[in-house]
């Protein structure tokens, strides 16, 4: 049985939302942490880690792309928010 191509395309972009709303949801949790336990500008950070994981997700959703800038950005994210917790 194959699916009409107009479904597929639909199920390709819910696909295609849903990750990137997970991966918004992560920058959202990184920067709740960094001005919850931050030490260093945590509020600045925090702020600037949803502006840029915003920008980033946009990105790579408008390009259709594999989310590795998201992700790759995210981890940075990460790396200096458990430095600046630390």
């Amino acid at each position: 049985m194959t699916v009409p191509a107009g479904k597929e395309r639909a199920y390709v972009l819910f696909l295609s939302l849903l990750r990137a709303g997970v991966i918004h949801i992560a920058f959202c949790l990184v920067a709740l942490v960094s001005i919850g336990f931050g030490h260093f500008l945590a509020l600045t950070l925090g702020f600037v880690t949803i502006a840029v994981g915003t920008f980033a997700v946009v990105i790579d959703f408008a390009r259709r792309a594999s989310f590795r800038f998201s992700l790759s950005l995210l981890a940075a994210a990460m790396l200096v928010t458990a430095v600046n917790v630390a």
